[in-house]
């Protein structure tokens, strides 16, 4: 019979008992702040290239149907980034404050 845990054995995947969870909170605030970043640039580009344009095909005047589109993209952009930034904010705190409360 051969024994399959003697191949990752001081390599970090049977023995986590050390791991602190501070690799886990470092990539959740990295996840953060880029979807922030994100966040913020698909906000200024739709100021920038469409501010007067709602991202909705039915609107009081006829509108371009180009900047429609681009307005709609850049909003699913802000959206999404906004969705994966709150997330990941909520993720990372409870992380932090997990291993904060296990070295106490």
């Amino acid at each position: 019979m051969i024994n399959i845990n003697d191949a990752f054995a001081g390599h970090g995947i049977v023995a986590v008992w050390w791991w602190n969870g501070s690799e886990a909170v470092n990539a959740g605030w990295k996840i953060f702040l880029l979807s922030l970043a994100l966040f913020a640039i698909a906000f200024g580009a739709e100021r920038l290239l469409v501010p007067d344009i709602v991202p909705i095909g039915f609107a009081e005047e006829p509108q371009p149907l180009l900047s429609v589109q681009t307005a709609f993209v850049l909003r699913a952009i802000e959206l999404i980034a906004g969705s994966v930034a709150a997330l990941s904010l909520v993720i990372t705190l409870g992380a932090w404050v997990r291993s904060t409360r296990s070295h106490a």
